[in-house]
């Protein structure tokens, strides 16, 4: 048997044998996704190896074997496109998120998928050309075509790579331990790896038609350059991307799992909280035997659901799930839980919102625990809070729920080794008050549930800022751009304060609040010589330095309303604090944060160094964390400030770094 024929029936055997994991691999991740872009594509380019090497064996000068060698390049590439995308589409959980990114990916996807497949016509047209005897002007023609396709497929590669370091860029390999996060970084690190060898193998066929060297040929060429220059690049990324596939092979089902748990995920546990899980949250596996007792929104979606009271999927979306209509024609509601209802007809809630026996124990660490932190030494607060909330926060679920989340996730924070995963519980309630939350603010609800609502608003701040694992989401979030979470309850306090000021009044944690709130709507005289005063101005004249070409004018009442927040803060006193720095981000325009979230405006950032001042000045016990919130914000806006403009920020940051208060 001649050499060639050795090389030909090797490339067949490791092919039938890589193309059955490949086949595993596809029918594992489905098309959820779109998962069949990537792994569909993959088998299609291991089919063409063992095609084009079938016919290559006996007759290696087959015209039919140069066509195929030549055109399977592509599958290649368009298998590392799908599964990035696929990478993509599961390390994102949030539903919106999800969506917008989906969409955008999608059109990427088509349009390298178009562009792709030109350079393949092109080649496989060109390549045609030659064989058969052709004339020199057909070949000439066809030598072109090659070239063209060729230089389009490595411009194929090119915008692959970059979409691969984009992805990077946006944070994508950073997992914080939840199941299908870490199989898409998994999916995204098996892209990486393999595109280097597939740049060889681009460059190897574009080497090949610019010299129109035969020799260079993955069909003609001699063996060591087959070897070396084509299957060795094409083996590598196969073996990289299916064994990678088979590692993240139940990323659909985690994915699945999360909604249907209304997207509460969890850090891997010990073997003491799996069984507490088990046992209290319901969440056994039951591999013998299916339940039928589903909702009918899961069961018509084809969804396992949670059998809780509403689902955790009809609670993450906001939708009428069957089980509570089920609940609330019962007489006599579960012994083990306590039922919270509507008290008037201006509750929203439409159901009978169950809450579990352990949660009085989360509303009692909040009264006696949470609320202390949050009161800021502010006595007439603190009493307010603890006599109003009983009364008010069983009337309105989302309220009751915002309560059980931020005081679950301080107790994740001060007892991170628990058995109980706390942070689960909170992520659960959130997800439960956000989506209830959302429903009250209809004008015609708002207005009888004003208390409540702006409740339900300063608590959900002062979630944000204890729920966060990446410090830079409290300054942006970056996939889609757009302004920290913590930014809309805080505007939304604000517009309640606007346009309910009257019912708003009337409450006692209103009176409590009103020194606080009257210093903002007029402007207190300035004490003499405040520290802050030179360095406001220093930090604007050098700004105007540093920003020629741009226009500061759209900056300018922003910069006037930060003076105007260190003059509030100035009268000292934790609570002032805390009101100015939150009215900073109640009151700033949005093309403050259009300028800070999306383009990331060095003036932006330096002016939120400044505001970091102001937070730093709130005992640290307020956050609920150990770590020092403005220190963490400091430390993204250094990562993301030019050179230049460090000087500015060096009166911020010794600050901040000197007023560290442990809890």
């Amino acid at each position: 048997m001649a050499v060639s024929d050795k090389y030909s029936l090797a490339v067949l055997i490791i092919f039938i044998t890589l193309s059955i994991p490949t086949l595993f691999v596809t029918f594992k991740h489905g098309v959820r996704g779109w998962a069949i872009l990537g792994w569909g594509y993959l088998f299609i380019f291991c089919s063409l190896k063992i095609i084009g090497s079938g016919m290559a064996l006996g007759d290696p000068e087959s015209s039919g074997a140069t066509i195929v060698s030549s055109v399977g390049l592509s599958p290649l590439l368009l298998a590392l496109s799908g599964v990035l995308h696929e990478a993509r589409f599961y390390y994102t959980t949030s539903p919106s998120k999800r969506s917008a990114n989906h969409k955008r990916d999608l059109i990427f996807v088509l349009m390298f998928h178009m562009f792709t497949m030109l350079g393949v016509v092109l080649i496989a047209i060109g390549m045609s050309r030659l064989m058969n005897h052709a004339s020199p002007d057909d070949v000439s023609k066809g030598w072109t075509l090659a070239k063209v396709g060729a230089v389009v497929l490595f411009l194929s590669w090119v915008a692959l790579a970059a979409g691969a370091a984009f992805t990077v860029f946006q944070g994508y390999m950073r997992s914080d331990g939840r199941p299908q996060k870490k199989a898409a970084v998994m999916l995204l690190t098996a892209v990486l790896f393999a595109l280097p060898f597939v740049g060889v193998r681009v460059i190897a066929t574009l080497a090949y038609v610019a010299s129109e060297n035969s020799s260079l040929s993955a069909a003609t060429g001699s063996v060591m350059v087959k070897v070396w220059l084509y299957l060795f690049e094409e083996l590598a990324a196969t073996l990289i991307l299916v064994i990678n596939g088979v590692l993240a092979r139940n990323v659909k089902k985690l994915d699945q799992e999360a909604v249907v748990n209304g997207g509460w995920q969890t850090r891997p546990a010990d073997a003491e909280q799996q069984a507490y899980e088990r046992k209290n949250m319901g969440q056994s596996r039951r591999s013998h035997t299916k339940s039928r007792n589903g909702c009918k929104e899961c069961k018509t979606k084809k969804i396992k659901c949670d059998e809780q009271v509403p689902c955790g999927r009809c609670s993450k979306f906001s939708l009428a799930c069957s089980l509570s209509t089920e609940s609330t024609s019962s007489m006599n509601p579960p012994r083990h839980s306590l039922a919270s209802k509507p008290i008037d007809s201006s509750s929203p809630s439409t159901f009978i919102d169950t809450f579990e026996a352990s949660d009085f124990a989360l509303f009692n660490h909040f009264l006696t625990t949470t609320l202390p932190c949050l009161a800021l030494k502010n006595e007439a607060l603190l009493m307010s809070w603890k006599s109003d909330l009983p009364n008010l926060a069983p009337k309105f679920p989302y309220l009751l729920h915002e309560v059980l989340a931020v005081s679950a996730i301080h107790l994740h924070h001060l007892n991170p080794s628990s058995s109980i995963n706390y942070q689960r519980v909170a992520w659960g309630h959130q997800a439960k008050a956000f989506s209830q939350f959302r429903d009250a603010l209809s004008p015609e609800v708002a207005a009888h549930q004003v208390h409540a609502l702006f409740a339900c608003s300063a608590l959900m701040s002062n979630y944000y800022f204890a729920s966060f694992e990446d410090p830079s989401s409290l300054l942006f979030n970056s996939d889609p751009p757009g302004p920290p979470e913590w930014i809309f309850p805080v505007r939304g306090c604000a517009t309640l304060v606007r346009q309910l000021r009257g019912p708003l009044e009337a409450s006692t944690s209103w009176t409590a609040l009103q020194s606080s709130l009257d210093t903002w709507s007029v402007s207190p005289p300035s004490p003499e010589g405040p520290e802050w005063e030179p360095e406001l101005q220093s930090m604007e004249a050098k700004l105007s330095v540093l920003s020629h070409g741009t226009d500061p004018r759209p900056l300018y009442e922003d910069f006037q309303l930060l003076r105007k927040c260190f003059k509030i803060a100035g009268k000292a006193g934790d609570a002032s604090c805390k009101v100015s720095a939150m009215m900073f981000g109640g009151a700033a325009s949005e093309e403050f944060l259009k300028n800070l979230t999306e383009r990331k405006r060095p003036e932006t950032l330096v002016m939120m160094a400044f505001w970091c001042v102001l937070i730093s000045r709130v005992n640290q016990r307020h956050w609920l964390r150990s770590e020092s919130v403005p220190e963490a914000i400091l430390g993204v806006i250094e990562a993301h400030l030019p050179p230049e403009y460090l000087e500015l920020i060096r009166w911020p940051a010794q600050q901040i770094r000197s007023s560290r208060i442990d809890v």
